[in-house]
């Protein structure tokens, strides 16, 4: 007998808003195996999200084994009972969906995401996988260098290498201490049989939960989970995990020497499990200490000048986690004194505790992230899964109301009772050399993924299409509205033809500049003022520049839309470019690129725009030398001249999606942007071609105390967006390296197990981008991977592709693309690049008859026109040499 339990019969009103009830009725089943399944309807999108958690995780592993259940994850991709190696990906990509896995501490997870009528084909690939793996072990061996790989490319990062020590020094006996891909030495030993027991302890119905949201009806959806798992027998009990971390009795520090630029600090406090009263406020209290600009550590630190970022988090683990503190020290700060002023700040919050205000931002940050939350399918799955893995779904429906429990005294308390010196472990990350970025954020891994790709989906037909408005302003503005009213939530899209191509040639990065200010003080209000506006509503709002163009975007609730868009205005049109905020963001600026010359990555990236594009190409790449100049050379006049020049509606696209009224959103629009007009009336963006070099070319940038080397390869092309080859060659690109199941991921990670990721494309804009690929490998294995990423290409131009592989292609791009309208944000952005580069509003529902009607012959054509290995320019970047 299945027993059916309400998730949720109604829901609350909070801070003047409501969530909408009769919208998230979440229904538990549970079958007579004990497998649990969650049914959510969301009829908002013709698409459905599977997941399947299974409750295991590094924290049920043991020394000599760590890193098994990532590695279980990576093999339950490969062959099983009723599917051949790589078949599941092929299925899937061949209708149009999304596929992938992740392993947590707590956790692994699988999941798909489909159009709605062709659900059951994760339905059955799910199935098979909890009990038909095979696990051979001629495809393990390719398959855990795969992984050596994934964990060589995490060392590359200083982040994530201080993240491990403070972890295995905060945890003395607890699994929690051994990172999720485990030790080098104990992956690469795990045999095939321990793998096998493994699997068949945890992969068992009575310790999964399969959760299902999107477009479908329950009745029907539950015969279906009946028809394929309802067979599978339940299995024996998996093993408790009995060990338990003595309590913490004295400061702990660990220190990491290794080649880089930047100095990190990492501070971790051991704090109860998710089932505990305090989780509550120690999550409002990681939201005041760095939940956005108006936050107690970025005021402190940050506009302090002691640190570029900062960030507070405090886990949720099925045992007693960790709250832990980053910082990134700014430039020319010594780090003993950045932790004195973080500590200080610590304790005068455990002595004082925090204002009301502070608790009424945060709250309202924690309802907006919640309520945005529920903007797709795919998020609302993740979370109903996870929780329930961990805890229970009950810990997500009522998060908000326990979280509105929380107290000023309770606050304070915790920061009392478990931010202590004795509680702590410190962690510094001390670069032994100086060299010379921005990284990537406070590191926080808490996954390890199979690497897929993460595509897109289908929405209304043409003839279904949703009405769009899009009006001209006098001044040339382009605005399109589209209201969507699945959730109040409302996302704006928009850019201007700013960027770095109208940069003066001394001082290259200054649109940069002009965009990175732009929220940092305006006529009427400072830089706290914005932040204070913003966060107070638990609201978001970005500018950024690129080559082309500067891009903006912002979220809000919809209730809170106008003030939203006033402060957009004020922030593009009235930037009031205060002397001491430059001098800051100089600073911030120094520090990242510090930060981007210790990543071989980026290190190969930049190699390679500076080398295929001249000097004066708006594609080419300065140098870190010269970046920091141009820091140095940057006046206040300069910024505020190009301002003036090129901002103004002439040459801009505004898009908002989401919870609004037409009518009202464009009255708004036209009452603050109308009058917004450049000094230049705007101008065309001119970027001019770069002819192939017919040659190949490599260039080694030695970084020896690295653990895996970055191959980044490519040449120019004459391929623009606009240009009629365009789609033929993204076919092209797609089959050579452009997805999971591509040759290129073929040969390079599933046949040789060399790579952990390997990709290629062509960056197609308003002007000819390059093709580029890259690949991280181990050192050793450099050569070889280049010469067999070189040969697949060789042999496609030489061989031309199959109609299969044009067929799959075709389908896939066609079924996935929409995928990214799932949310406002995503049906916004959809419509600005229609826009953008003048394809129609029409496009996101009627882009499939562009590669529906390619021919083999066409296709084929565009290889051998735009894919050249024997032009191609390697950067090698990481511990190499040239024999």
């Amino acid at each position: 007998m299945k027993k059916i339990i309400p998730l949720l019969a109604a829901f609350f009103l909070i801070m003047g808003s409501s969530v909408r009830a009769e919208e998230f009725s979440p229904v538990l089943t549970t079958l007579e195996n004990e497998l649990k399944v969650i049914t959510l309807e969301d009829h908002s999108a013709p698409i459905v999200t599977l997941m399947v958690w299974y409750r295991v995780g590094s924290r049920n592993e043991h020394t000599g084994v760590t890193g098994i259940s990532h590695l279980l994850e990576h093999m339950l991709f490969k062959s099983t009972k009723n599917f051949k190696g790589g078949e599941i990906a092929k299925v899937i990509k061949r209708n149009g969906g999304y596929l992938n896995g992740f392993t947590g501490e707590d956790y692994t997870g699988y999941y798909e995401t489909l159009a709605s009528d062709r659900i059951e084909i994760a339905l059955k690939i799910e199935a098979d996988r909890m009990v038909n793996g095979i696990l051979d072990p001629e495809e393990q061996r390719p398959e855990i260098t795969v992984v050596k790989s994934e964990l060589e490319g995490g060392e590359n990062n200083p982040q994530y290498l201080l993240y491990r020590e403070v972890k295995a020094t905060s945890y003395l006996s607890h699994p929690y201490g051994w990172p999720v891909i485990g030790w080098k030495d104990d992956v690469l030993k795990i045999k095939r049989e321990e793998l096998y027991k493994y699997y068949k302890t945890y992969y068992q119905p009575n310790n999964a939960t399969l959760v299902i949201v999107g477009d479908f009806t329950t009745p029907r959806m539950l015969a279906l989970v009946e028809k394929y798992f309802g067979d599978i027998p339940k299995g024996p009990q998996p093993p408790e995990v009995g060990i338990r971390e003595p309590e913490q009795r004295g400061e702990r520090r660990v220190v990491v020497r290794r080649e880089g630029n930047a100095l990190y600090l990492l501070a971790a406090y051991h704090v109860p499990e998710i089932g505990h009263p305090d989780i509550f406020a120690l999550d409002l209290l990681s939201q005041i200490l760095s939940g956005g600009k108006s936050s107690r550590l970025y005021r402190r630190l940050v506009l302090g000048n002691w640190a570029t970022e900062v960030e507070a988090y405090c886990d949720e683990n099925v045992d007693p986690g960790l709250f832990t503190l980053w910082a990134t020290v700014r430039e020319g700060r010594d780090i003993e004194k950045v932790e004195e002023v973080i500590f200080k700040e610590i304790e005068r919050v455990a002595e004082e505790g925090v204002t009301q205000k502070e608790m009424d931002r945060a709250w309202r940050q924690i309802e907006a992230s919640y309520i945005f939350s529920r903007d797709s399918v795919s998020s609302q799955a993740r979370k109903l899964g996870y929780y329930e893995t961990i805890a229970s779904y009950h810990y997500y429906l009522n998060y908000l109301e326990n979280m509105k429990k929380v107290t000023l005294q309770d606050v304070g308390r915790v920061a009392k009772k478990y931010l202590t010196r004795d509680n702590r472990t410190v962690g510094w990350f001390i670069p032994t050399r100086p060299k010379g970025g921005k990284g990537p954020g406070p590191f926080r891994p808490k996954e390890a993924y199979y690497q897929g790709e993460n595509p897109s989906f289908s929405l209304p037909t043409p003839d279904t299409m949703p009405k769009i408005t899009r009006e001209v302003l006098d001044n040339g503005l382009v605005v399109i509205i589209l209201e969507d009213h699945s959730n109040q939530t409302v996302a704006i899209r928009g850019s201007l033809k700013a960027g770095g191509v109208l940069d003066p040639p001394e001082l290259k990065g200054l649109s940069r500049g002009v965009a990175g200010m732009l929220e940092r003080g305006t006529k009427d209000r400072s830089l706290l003022e914005i932040a204070d506006t913003l966060e107070s509503v638990g609201a978001r709002i970005s500018i950024s520049s690129g080559v082309e163009a500067v891009n903006f975007s912002a979220s809000s609730l919809s209730r809170d839309l106008a003030s939203i868009i006033e402060v957009l205005a004020d922030l593009l049109q009235n930037p009031r470019f205060p002397r001491r905020e430059i001098k800051r963001l100089k600073g911030i600026y120094r520090t990242h690129l510090l930060q981007r010359e210790d990543s071989p990555e980026e290190r190969g990236s930049l190699k390679l725009y500076e080398l295929l594009f001249p000097e004066g190409h708006p594609y080419h790449s300065p140098t870190i030398e010269e970046r920091q100049r141009t820091i140095e050379k940057v006046k206040r006049k300069d910024l505020v001249r190009f301002h003036q020049e090129y901002y103004g509606g002439e040459k801009a696209i505004m898009v908002i999606v989401g919870d609004l009224d037409t009518e009202e959103t464009l009255e708004l629009i036209k009452n603050y942007f109308t009058h917004w007009r450049s000094k230049t009336g705007g101008r065309e963006v001119d970027i001019p071609t770069v002819p192939l070099v017919p040659e190949t070319r490599e260039e080694i940038i030695p970084m020896m105390d690295k653990s895996q080397v970055s191959v980044h390869l490519g040449h120019t092309s004459f391929l623009t967006r606009d240009h009629p080859d365009y789609y033929a060659a993204q076919v092209a690109n797609h089959i050579l390296g452009g997805g999971w199941v591509s040759r290129l991921n073929n040969s390079l990670r599933e046949k040789e197990g060399l790579v952990y990721y390997v990709y290629s494309r062509f960056r197609a804009g308003l002007g000819a981008g390059p093709w580029v690929a890259s690949f991280g490998v181990n050192p050793k294995d450099t050569e070889k991977a280049i010469n067999l990423l070189k040969y697949e290409m060789e042999r496609m131009r030489r061989e031309g592709v199959t109609q299969e592989e044009v067929d799959d292609a075709i389908k896939y791009i066609t079924g996935s693309y929409p995928l990214r309208m799932e949310t406002n944000w995503g049906l916004a952005s959809a419509l600005h690049w229609a826009e953008y580069y003048d394809l129609g509003l029409d496009y996101p529902w009627t882009f499939q008859r562009n590669y529906t009607s390619l021919t083999l012959e066409e296709v084929t054509k565009a290889v051998r026109r735009y894919l050249h290995p024997d032009a191609l320019l390697t950067v090698i970047s990481g511990p190499y040499q040239r024999k």
